[in-house]
């Protein structure tokens, strides 16, 4: 259906259809559309369509015959829609680590060096001037590419199995020296926090292991919080309220313990529009050198046991652009679906607590271009020419 001149109220009618269209094409592939990110959205006369496949498996039967297999090989697959009128254009991809093109960030580009080909395999679609037919020619390209990857998959460069190791740099910092691909992302968390222990530390704490130290990070500025944090802050600090009303208790969570970051100009507008979250002070702003609002007379935290992901992965050591990479593109990545997870655009069968988050793969949750580096690190390292 090419698009025409809009009546008003009209774009909403073209984004359900677009949805509509892509659950009926995976429906047909033997995919089941309930189990795959989508979303599409209309911004100044210009259409968003996104398809993609979730990191990790939340179901408990049948998903698919390609989503059974890609998500246990750590392959992310998505497409990608938007209309240049009077046509339409996008990329379909497959690739290691994940990856969801329009989702919260700009979509991957044709000679972006950004994108590593050993991890990232892309078709640019054929411009369209009907919808319907580009959407399903988007979605047929994905699902070609998924199976393809599954016959021929992505080298990575570093072996099946590993062990996860840090190396303590002659500046003090710490840089990868061993891969895991099988390395849980708690187990990851653990890993960082004993190799930090051995490295030379930017704050004032002596040991990285020990959370009584300085309490500097709890006082740096626009701290992010994701929304699977809620229900660990709702459950500590409204522990009775959760227990019977969880859902009065999570918004109660969100409005006395965060702050809404809005969109600034120049960002893309994204598909999952659910706002970001920044951690509350005590002062009522997110800004530095305030305290947390967790913090207690003593300087410790109040609600350990339900503290954020980020507090629980972050560390205090100087660290490689792989390493700093690999770390903040999972956590960005959670935090982005957890947005898209508010929005509506994707629909656990399973609960995401921050129990079955740190059960996930680290590979799974890490950005392709993180992985990438990753891989360049460990070579380095084999060869013996990393000089930082």
């Amino acid at each position: 259906m090419p698009i025409r001149d809009k009546k008003p109220g009209e774009n909403k009618g073209q984004t359900g259809l677009l949805l509509e269209t892509a659950r009926q094409v995976l429906a047909e592939h033997g995919e089941k559309p309930d189990y795959w990110i989508l979303a599409a959205s209309e911004d100044a006369g210009k259409l968003n369509f996104l398809c993609a496949s979730p990191p990790f498996m939340t179901y408990y039967d049948y998903g698919g015959p390609l989503l059974d297999l890609a998500l246990p090989n750590n392959l992310s697959l998505f497409a990608h829609l938007t209309s240049n009128e009077p046509q339409f254009e996008g990329v379909a991809g497959v690739s290691r680590g994940f990856y969801a093109p329009g989702l919260v960030e700009k979509s991957l580009k044709f000679g972006d060096t950004e994108i590593p080909a050993g991890f990232v395999q892309l078709v640019r679609l054929k411009r369209e001037p009907d919808l319907l037919a580009a959407l399903r020619s988007a979605i047929g390209e994905m699902l070609r590419l998924g199976f393809g990857r599954l016959k021929t998959p992505f080298e990575p460069g570093w072996p099946a199995t590993g062990k996860m190791e840090f190396v303590v740099r002659p500046d003090g910092g710490l840089k990868i020296g061993g891969f895991d691909p099988q390395i849980t992302l708690g187990k990851f968390a653990a890993a960082m926090s004993a190799g930090a222990s051995r490295a030379k530390l930017t704050r004032l704490r002596q040991s990285a292991q020990d959370c009584g130290g300085c309490g500097r990070c709890c006082h740096d500025g626009d701290i992010p919080l994701t929304y699977f944090d809620l229900r660990g802050l709702a459950a500590t600090r409204y522990a009775e309220r959760f227990a019977i009303q969880p859902e009065l208790a999570l918004a109660e969570a969100q409005a006395n313990f965060t702050l809404p970051r809005k969109i600034q100009p120049g960002e893309p507008l994204p598909l999952a529009k659910a706002e970001k979250l920044l951690l509350r002070k005590k002062d009522g702003t997110s800004s530095e050198g305030k305290p947390c609002l967790f913090l207690d007379g003593r300087g410790l935290c109040s609600v350990y046991q339900g503290r954020p992901l980020l507090c629980r992965l972050y560390h205090c050591a100087r660290t490689s652009p792989a390493l700093e990479d690999l770390f903040y593109s999972a956590y960005y990545n959670l935090e982005w679906l957890g947005r898209a997870v508010q929005a509506g655009l994707w629909k656990p069968q399973e609960e995401l607590t921050q129990d079955l988050i740190f059960e996930q793969l680290l590979v799974q949750l890490a950005s392709p271009t993180a992985l990438a580096q990753v891989a360049g690190e460990v070579s380095l390292n084999k060869t013996g020419d990393f000089k930082k």
